[in-house]
């Protein structure tokens, strides 16, 4: 199948995500990314703060979210979802999978978002597909319960969600400058 091709069933498909939609934080840069002829997204996530339970068998998609939000929190909201046996504070960056049509849109890409701030950003395939996942640098991670027991006193959990939103700060911050980044790049390149 031609790069076109799985592009269009790429972004023609029902979003499989808990959220079933993009999160408009990001959603500018995935709208233009998916404009260009040499691009398109395959998964994306704007940044989130959240409460997971996570399970014994250690797999990702067996975690229970306890609370998420994409934008700053309140600390009285994650007190009122703190549960569990092994409940974890979790802050992460902003994170989007772009597939490529060619490794030197993959380098061009790659260039541009490093640049602006995307430092954990690389190439995540390159056999069947060529994807590039831009990662952003802010998180914050501490369990707050251990095997059933409060781990951390409240105070903590005040300071953990007070530095999670600082970062979100600071990741949307980034967004917006890959916006920026990316329109001045590619702004004759639009389909």
């Amino acid at each position: 199948m031609n790069f076109e091709n799985e592009k269009k069933q790429c972004l023609e498909k029902i979003d499989k995500s808990k959220k079933q939609s993009v999160d408009k934080g990001v959603k500018d840069v995935v709208d233009f990314l998916n404009s260009l002829d040499d691009y398109y997204t395959t998964s994306s996530c704007s940044g989130r703060i959240m409460l997971i339970e996570k399970p014994e068998t250690g797999k990702k998609n067996d975690a229970e979210w306890l609370f998420v939000s994409h934008d700053k929190v309140d600390a009285n909201e994650v007190f009122a979802a703190v549960k569990g046996n092994n409940a974890w504070f979790k802050q992460e960056g902003a994170i989007l999978h772009v597939c490529c049509r060619t490794m030197d849109a993959a380098e061009k890409l790659l260039s541009i978002v490093r640049e602006n701030g995307f430092k954990r950003s690389g190439l995540i395939n390159f056999k069947k597909r060529i994807i590039v996942e831009l990662m952003s640098t802010e998180q914050v991670e501490a369990p707050v319960i251990v095997e059933g027991k409060k781990a951390v006193h409240d105070d903590y959990i005040s300071i953990l969600a007070d530095s999670a939103n600082k970062n979100m700060e600071k990741n949307m911050k980034r967004i917006e400058e890959l916006y920026k980044a990316l329109k001045s790049v590619f702004s004759d390149q639009k389909l």
